[in-house]
């Protein structure tokens, strides 16, 4: 699965958290949301200096657009991605919820220190959990999420 299919099916299955997704289709998503956070935020980056004396303003629309738009398909796509290999997707998927939701609200909301501290704990600690299972090989057949996606004919 190439990059542009990846980032299609994932938008078409947006908020499925059943089933599975093979490797490709969430490296090349996971991909596109770099990207895309890199873009957006680098375009609210030069588009807050145009904009002078906007006080506490640290980002921007686009890059929040983005990232609100994103946190479902991700949480959805690394769901049936850790059911692929035979995990239980929800939970992993909640994890990565609550800690962007955390992380959102803190742009809006002035959270002290100590709940930024342990929203970046938190989104440590799935980052590195997800790694370890996501970068394994898909379950060879059917597993109790569903068929593996490289063997399921279309």
């Amino acid at each position: 699965m190439g990059p542009v299919v990846a980032t299609k099916t994932a938008f078409s299955r947006y908020a499925v958290f059943t089933g599975r997704a093979c490797k490709s289709e969430f490296n090349w998503f996971a991909a596109f949301i770099v990207a895309g956070s890199i873009a957006t935020y680098g375009f609210d980056d030069k588009l807050l200096d145009l904009i002078p004396n906007v006080p506490g303003v640290e980002y921007g629309p686009a890059g929040l657009t983005f990232e609100i738009a994103t946190t479902v398909p991700i949480a959805a796509v690394l769901s049936r991605r850790m059911q692929d290999v035979g995990h239980d997707g929800f939970a992993m998927a909640g994890a990565a919820l609550v800690a962007q939701i955390v992380a959102i609200s803190g742009r809006f909301f002035d959270l002290p220190e100590s709940s930024v501290l342990m929203t970046q704990a938190i989104f440590a600690f799935v980052l590195i959990v997800a790694l370890i299972f996501l970068f394994r090989p898909s379950q060879p057949g059917p597993n109790k999420y569903g068929p593996n996606p490289h063997e399921v004919t279309q």
